[in-house]
């Protein structure tokens, strides 16, 4: 008779386990696809509520809670609340180490740290991914990307420089290398200019009219670029979403052949 309660306690508790997994699963899948939809309030909801499941020290349950941090991450970044973007990338790297999702956690702080303009922080996790994960082509050519706008901002052409042809050597077909191009070539025309201006000792005012309208170009060539450069983000946020989906998908279609 103990046998026999033993058994349906036993029974009853995995099949407690395995509904309370298909619930989180189902939760995590609803988030994800309303993050695809554009239903960010929706999915910021479903992301936090998987965050605050109490179970995070049983491997599968650490998994969903550590890759729901990561989106949050990505919602508050699309949200442009970048303290909060932050905070979350910085949960996963503090408290997930193991996870899968860690080293695109990592890129991400380090991307989030230079648009928010905390640029040494940033070239430093940046700089620590390149060394880490030099095999994600994908991430460390965008890590190069992100490196050389970091650069740039701190004033430090050459070293921008740098980072952007390593890419353009390294990674040619990168997606953001269309964009290094025409950011080198944006260098090269301010170089340009920069030795005309000291070549004239006296200007007339078609002169000085001319470098106006090369500089007005050149500004406006900085901002298709950062529209350029906002799509590319827009576009691989879709990519990964769906592809989680997939993945997924996939997990519950092996476990029901299981079961």
């Amino acid at each position: 008779m103990k046998r026999f309660f033993l058994f349906c306690f036993i029974f009853y508790a995995n099949f407690l386990f395995s509904n309370e997994i298909g619930q989180l699963r189902a939760t995590y899948k609803e988030a994800l696809a309303d993050f695809a939809n554009g239903n960010i309030l929706k999915a910021e909801s479903n992301f936090i509520k998987i965050t605050r499941n109490p179970n995070r020290n049983i491997k599968i349950y650490r998994d969903y809670i550590a890759k729901s941090h990561y989106f949050l991450g990505e919602i508050y970044f699309v949200k442009e609340e970048f303290k909060k973007s932050i905070l979350n990338y910085r949960i996963v790297l503090e408290k997930f180490p193991d996870e899968e999702i860690y080293p695109k956690a990592l890129y991400k702080l380090g991307r989030t740290l230079i648009i928010s303009e905390r640029i040494d922080e940033g070239i430093g996790v940046l700089e620590e991914f390149i060394i880490k994960y030099p095999e994600d082509t994908n991430l460390t050519s965008a890590s190069y990307y992100w490196l050389g706008r970091g650069y740039q901002k701190k004033g430090e052409r050459e070293k921008a420089i740098q980072s952007y042809q390593k890419l353009l050597t390294n990674y040619p077909d990168s997606s953001f290398s269309y964009e290094v191009r025409e950011i080198l070539k944006t260098f090269s025309e301010i170089r340009k200019n920069e030795t005309n201006i000291s070549q004239i000792t006296i200007k007339t005012n078609i002169d000085i009219q001319k470098q106006q309208e090369k500089k007005q170009k050149l500004e406006k060539e900085k901002e298709l670029l950062k529209k350029i450069s906002t799509l590319l983000e827009i576009k691989q946020k879709l990519l990964e979403i769906k592809l989680e989906l997939l993945n997924e998908s996939a997990k519950t279609k092996e476990e029901d052949n299981e079961e």
